[in-house]
């Protein structure tokens, strides 16, 4: 390939990337207001999905795992809340260093078993398994840890915030709407 055309796939890979990376949606996630729910009428386990709509007596959401909708009486429900996105923070920094060790000492060790069975014999020394695979597991799981803490502290935990079915339909509408008794 020459230089020229080299250098115009590159830019055109790296500007795509920068599209994708900067982009605040994404085809592949559901657009709309994220809802954990409890019902009385469910069960202790909580319903999540996107909402759909939100009647007088009636929460409708759609599960993206399941691809089914969901049907809340508004009457049932004992806990109610709303994704508001992630949160970087130290618990998530621990989460990310750990699982980051684990997938790096596992990937390390691989490398250094592919790297000892494919170049261990080269010069004439006897070859290391052993030594070599824990060796790379080492340095992954540093790497691994590293990456991993990053990773967590900047995306975090998802945060979601207890509601009310009230101030849900305040939210939705951008409204004040008037409390009456029962609700």
């Amino acid at each position: 390939m020459n230089p020229r055309n080299a250098l115009v796939l590159g830019s055109t890979v790296l500007l795509s990337a920068a599209c994708a990376v900067s982009s605040p949606h994404s085809g592949a996630h559901p657009q709309g207001l994220q809802v954990r729910v409890v019902s009385a009428r469910a069960g202790p386990l909580p319903l999540e999905g996107t909402l759909i709509y939100l009647e007088a007596d009636t929460l409708k959401l759609f599960n993206g795992r399941t691809r089914s909708t969901m049907l809340v009486p508004t009457t049932a429900i004992t806990h109610l809340e709303v994704y508001r996105g992630r949160k970087g923070s130290a618990s998530g920094a621990l989460k990310g260093a750990a699982v980051g060790t684990a997938a790096g000492a596992v990937m390390g060790a691989a490398i250094g078993l592919t790297a000892e069975a494919l170049f261990g014999g080269i010069a004439g020394r006897d070859r290391d398994y052993g030594g070599t695979i824990a060796e790379a597991a080492a340095d992954g799981a540093v790497t691994g840890a590293f990456v991993g803490a990053t990773a967590g502290a900047t995306v975090g935990d998802a945060v979601w915030q207890e509601t009310t079915v009230h101030d849900l339909r305040e939210e939705l509408c951008h409204c004040r709407i008037p409390l009456r008794i029962g609700q």
